[in-house]
């Protein structure tokens, strides 16, 4: 009188523990051993929760299997998650440009804060190698949050009535035009002076 989808708690939990396991191994580089595990993990819940799907996609794309792994990332199951990180990566990969970057701007809607650096430096990766690989599909990814912070183009601003261009090392330039102080109308050099003053 069971239905198909009945399970038992115990084999439930026995596969979301091949699952994590799944995880961990990928972290630690062992790629292969990770995908059985993940395997093993659908084999025991045939109706596994949304992130069983993420686990398998990260083992796909570190496993160098990107086709895979962009058909297991965009099933609805997963699909509008955080794996759609690990789907620019893999389309990425694959030269698919136009269609990582767009991935990438829905994703950074519910992550606007989101870095490759944060991310490297905060995920608990135990082998260089396979956290290499993992960046290396998100810099191809072009993850704007990542390039914001390495733009250097200057914001004008009015220091005492002059107009510099202030860049984010902290340092300023001043135009060499001829501008002119707002009180006594003194020229400025292009020493860099400020109201006439010498220090």
């Amino acid at each position: 009188m069971s239905s198909s989808r009945s399970q038992t708690p115990s084999s439930t939990n026995e596969a979301d523990t091949w699952a994590t396991l799944s995880d961990i191994a990928v972290l630690a580089g062992r790629v292969e051993e990770g995908l059985e595990h993940i395997r093993k993990a659908f084999r025991l819940n045939p109706f596994p929760a949304s992130w069983y799907y993420l686990t398998l996609g990260q083992a796909q794309y570190a496993a160098g299997e990107y086709e895979a792994a962009v058909e297991t990332l965009r099933r609805d199951e997963t699909y509008r998650t955080s794996s759609r990180r690990f789907l620019a990566a893999s389309l990425a990969q694959l030269g698919r440009l136009d269609e990582a970057r767009a991935e990438v701007e829905l994703f950074l809607v519910g992550n606007p804060h989101f870095t490759t650096r944060h991310w490297a430096t905060t995920e608990p990766f135990r082998d260089a190698a396979t956290l290499e690989h993992f960046v290396d599909g998100y810099r191809k990814a072009v993850f704007r949050s990542d390039i914001a912070k390495r733009l250097s183009k200057p914001r004008k601003t009015l220091l005492a009535g002059r107009t510099v261009h202030r860049y984010r090392s902290g340092s300023a330039r001043g135009s060499r035009a001829g501008a002119r102080t707002s009180n006594a109308g003194e020229e400025r050099s292009e020493s860099g002076r400020i109201g006439g003053s010498s220090r």
